[in-house]
């Protein structure tokens, strides 16, 4: 009996640690963003070199772009001008 409650013990341990290393391997979106740090400036390409392709996509009369990324319990929608120049931040939210 003891035998058994240590491999329990040792299945729960090894899964707590798998987990903790998958989630530092596959950050978040949230995480992701955050190291970004600011937006504004930065153009589209650099931007997709640390995050996913967007979700959607919506293009405005005016000529600008808001794309959106979701995540598992964040989002995030960037303005973009004609020239694929990040002009911010249009929402963020969990």
């Amino acid at each position: 009996m003891l035998l058994y409650s240590g491999w329990i013990v040792a299945a729960f341990l090894m899964g707590v640690l798998v987990t903790l290393l998958l989630r530092e391997r596959w950050p978040s979106l949230q995480r992701q963003a955050f190291r970004l740090g600011a937006f504004a400036g930065r153009n589209y390409a650099e931007i997709l070199a640390h995050l996913k392709e967007p979700q959607t996509e919506e293009r405005r009369n005016d000529g600008r772009i808001v794309r959106t990324w979701r995540g598992r319990h964040y989002s995030i929608s960037l303005r973009f001008d004609e020239r694929d120049m990040c002009q911010g931040v249009e929402s963020e939210g969990r």
